[in-house]
């Protein structure tokens, strides 16, 4: 045996490459059979081997491990039920158990009541999963797994809830989330994630905020915000570095933090909903290193109001912000559109964000896109890395040509990745559109075309994109005619990209 097999870290090297097992609980058909083999092939790879195959398991198929445990049909969602259990089928369950990190409790498991107090006294009421660092189920399986109490180490660092809040026993099932988070609140004082499908109980977010290390905390607004003096205490987390808010639901009465000292470790914000509660965060976070900013709303907003949203933003944190994303969903077909068709002011005050690296623009609505667009989206941000903008642009005779590319290569140094509405009629001449010297050898190598014309000479689009983008490996083009999508099949063949 080579020596490097005998260092345990290189063992673990080999066996994570082997196989991603991390969505074992959805695919039932993941290959894991290598892992298994190599389990059975040599007492030096059993450890790091099982280790690698058992971290990631839903609840059902380690209980089924247990020759006694077993589905009842007569139970709707085929409930588990457990049996005796001899000593040699425990320490064999046991083996596994302590190896899972992370339990997956899926929508439809169901145990039949009673399965748990046999394990725990099997277990000595000790931890059943000494090693578990994330719990993922939902809020409709709560009912059935909060008495697992010894499902839950003082060793957990996450716990996600999924599942939304307006059920039909809704209060029942918030009392259930308030039970198991209370609980592992006293147990864990590591817990670093929540993440919770449905509104925060509000009698839970001053416990929160008494958690020192927490550091990602996700939960929907609902109805009347009441806990101020709950949210008070979760911006001043000094680990707080990622918050998700789901405000769409919400009526709201923000309340006044202290701007010192709230949020200051926040570097990544997640909204879905109203510009008001936006608007309210980006001038109450204090952190000096707010680098992600993820925007979902309606599009029942003006485009002034995105522009005073926005302002806020670059007011306090412009300096900061190198990834942003915005997607403004569709609307009711009665209400009318409050943005407007012109994008030239949003992308204005997006300007101003000159460290950009990555930018997502996802408008569900009809604009006017002229080639001047473009060109002042490659001249505002140098450093870019991926830009992705998606619209519905109104078919007119100066829409954007893909010649319109060259500005960004010309521009864009660092651009591997571009999805850009363009029309792909090629006019008479193919040289492309370049502020200055192309460069010789752009990154760029996924490039994503929507919105364009049939091409007129799939040859011209060949030699522009080969001299724009000589590592070019990915292209794609959303195709509404036959022959537009038979032409562009040529270019991408005669590009070798996929």
């Amino acid at each position: 045996m080579h020596p490097a097999l005998e260092v345990e870290d290189i063992l673990v090297l080999i066996c994570s490459s082997l196989n991603d097992n991390s969505l074992r609980y959805i695919s039932g058909d993941a290959d894991v059979r290598s892992l298994a083999a190599f389990a059975r092939c040599s007492k030096v790879f059993v450890n790091p081997a099982l280790s690698r195959l058992w971290a990631n398991i839903d609840l059902r198929t380690l209980l089924l491990v247990l020759p006694t445990c077993c589905e009842n049909p007569e139970h709707e969602g085929a409930w588990l039920t457990l049996g005796y259990v001899d000593p040699q089928a425990w320490t064999r369950f046991r083996a596994y158990a302590e190896r899972v990190r992370t339990l997956y409790i899926l929508a439809n498991c169901r145990v039949q009541e009673g399965t748990f107090s046999t394990l725990a006294h099997y277990s000595g009421n000790q931890p059943l999963l000494p090693s578990l660092r994330r719990l993922h189920c939902f809020r409709w399986t709560l009912k059935e797994i909060f008495p697992a109490k010894i499902l839950i180490p003082p060793t957990l660092l996450s716990i996600e809830i999924l599942g939304n809040s307006k059920a039909k026993d809704e209060e029942t099932d918030d009392q259930h989330v308030l039970d198991l988070l209370d609980h592992t609140l006293s147990l864990s004082a590591s817990l670093e994630q929540i993440v919770l499908g449905g509104s925060l109980p509000a009698q839970l977010t001053k416990r929160l905020g008494s958690l020192s290390q927490l550091r990602d905390v996700t939960f929907s607004l609902q109805e009347r915000w009441t806990d101020t003096d709950g949210f008070m205490s979760l911006s001043r987390l000094p680990h707080l570095s990622r918050l998700r808010l789901n405000v769409e639901d919400a009526d709201l009465a923000p309340p006044t933090l202290d701007i010192s000292t709230s949020f200051r470790s926040l570097v990544s914000l997640e909204v879905a909903g109203g510009l008001e509660v936006l608007t309210w965060l980006f001038n109450s976070i204090s952190s000096d290193k707010l680098s992600s900013v993820t925007v979902v709303a309606k599009n029942r907003y003006s485009c002034q109001q995105w522009r005073d949203c926005l302002m806020a933003l670059r007011s306090r944190h412009q300096r900061t912000t190198r990834h942003f994303s915005l997607t403004i969903s569709e609307t009711e077909l009665e209400e009318e559109n409050q943005f407007g068709h012109d994008p030239a002011p949003l992308l204005e005050d997006l300007a101003a964000f000159s460290g950009l690296q990555t930018l997502y623009l996802m408008l569900h609505l009809s604009v006017v896109l002229h080639e001047e667009h473009l060109q002042r989206m490659a001249r505002a941000w140098p450093a870019m890395e991926q830009l992705d903008f998606w619209c519905n642009p109104e078919p007119r005779e100066d829409n954007p040509c893909i010649t319109s590319l060259g500005y960004f290569a010309s521009q864009c140094p660092h651009l591997t990745s571009v999805s850009l509405p363009m029309d792909a009629t090629m006019a008479t001449s193919i040289q492309p559109k370049a502020a200055q010297q192309l460069l010789p050898s752009h990154p760029l190598s996924h490039l994503f075309i929507s919105g364009g014309a049939p091409i007129q000479d799939d040859s011209k689009v060949t030699h522009l994109l080969q001299t724009l983008f000589p590592h070019l490996t990915t292209l794609g083009v959303m195709c509404f005619e036959h022959r537009m999508g038979v032409l562009w099949q040529r270019v991408k063949r005669s590009l070798n990209v996929v």
